[in-house]
């Protein structure tokens, strides 16, 4: 029974080998689900819209359409502020964008003053959709030099086009 009791050699080497695999694979764990944490706060990609040159609607006044040209990821129009600027960036009038409409008279109506037709259908503002901004409902006249703002409910600016 001594014997067997006084050979500690062979088991030493063996508990420590694996105690150190553990502590090793331990932090490496560690280390994997910190890293992880800060990549799953980040951001993600900022959407970006490019609307057409605002131009007057063919029977009515103190209105004007753009189109969205292109569009980074379809938005939620729940989830569109809009901003009416003067030419110094002053914000003369803002909202949250209205619609879907089906068409001009219907979004010409909105309570809100900017508003879009959906014309893919989608309920989302996307590609070859029109925004439709009416100066009365809004309470500016917008002048040359003057510009709309479109940013997400943050306030980061996904797309601006200038009134000419």
């Amino acid at each position: 029974m001594d014997n067997i009791c006084k050979d500690k050699k062979a088991v030493s080497p063996v508990i420590g080998i694996i105690l150190t695999l553990a502590i090793t694979i331990v932090l490496a764990a560690v280390l994997f689900a910190w890293v992880s944490g800060y990549m799953s706060h980040s951001k993600g990609k900022q959407k970006s819209v490019a609307l057409s040159i605002p131009e007057g609607v063919a029977g009515y006044p103190n209105v004007n359409k753009t189109k969205v040209i292109s569009i980074s990821d379809p938005a939620d129009e729940k989830n569109v502020k809009w901003y009416i600027s003067d030419g110094s960036d002053v914000s003369q009038a803002d909202g949250v964008l209205g619609g879907p409409y089906p068409n001009i008279s219907a979004a010409a109506e909105d309570a809100y003053g900017v508003a879009y037709i959906d014309n893919d259908e989608n309920n989302m503002l996307s590609p070859y959709d029109l925004i439709i901004i009416n100066e009365t409902k809004i309470g500016v006249d917008i002048i040359t030099g003057w510009s709309l703002r479109l940013s997400d409910l943050d306030g980061n600016t996904i797309g601006m086009v200038a009134f000419q």
